[in-house]
């Protein structure tokens, strides 16, 4: 893989995670919600350190 394409890897995978997560929290499941958003920095943070 080249550098771009683990950048827009990890950026596509917080994309959908965040989206898992708002569900989540619409859905008042909370803790799962903030799990998930813990998730999503994580892989934000991954896709900027790639750069």
């Amino acid at each position: 893989m080249t550098k771009d394409e683990h950048i827009d890897y990890w950026l596509k995978s917080a994309d959908h995670d965040l989206s898992a997560a708002e569900s989540l929290f619409k859905s008042e499941k909370y803790d799962w919600c903030l799990f998930i958003g813990h998730l999503v920095l994580e892989k934000t943070l991954k896709a900027i350190f790639c750069l």
